[in-house]
C-alpha cells in the first residue's frame, strides 16, 4: 500500500484535512469526513461512524488501493467483478457494515 494511501486513510480516520497529489481529505461543519479521489468522493463517514463507498465510476486499481487502505473494507476482483468484503458490488454508494 503507498504511503499516500497509509496517510490520507490516516487522516480520514481522524476527521483531519490533508491534501496530497490526487487525493484530499475534508472534513465538514457536522464532521462527517469525506475522501476524494481526482475530483470525486470515493468515501464518506458520518459522525456517528456510518462508512460510505463507491467508486464514482472508476474501476481502477488506484480507486482501489484507496478504498482498500479503509478499514472493514476489503475490495478484490474476481473474473472482472469487483467484490466487496466478498459480496459482488457494483460500485455504488454503499454502507460498509
Amino acid at each position: 500500500m503507498s504511503k499516500i494511501s497509509t496517510e490520507s486513510v490516516k487522516a480520514f480516520m481522524n476527521r483531519s484535512t490533508f491534501y496530497r497529489a490526487n487525493t484530499i481529505v475534508t472534513v465538514d461543519n457536522s464532521g462527517t469526513s469525506h475522501l476524494i479521489l481526482h475530483g470525486n468522493e470515493i468515501v464518506k463517514r458520518t459522525v456517528d461512524g456510518r462508512l460510505y463507498i463507491c467508486d464514482s465510476g472508476w474501476r481502477t486499481k488506484l480507486t482501489a488501493e484507496r478504498l482498500n487502505a479503509i478499514p472493514g473494507v476489503n475490495l478484490k476482483t474476481k473474473e472482472g467483478e469487483w467484490l466487496l468484503n466478498d459480496k459482488e458490488w457494483d460500485g455504488s454508494l454503499t454502507l460498509v457494515e
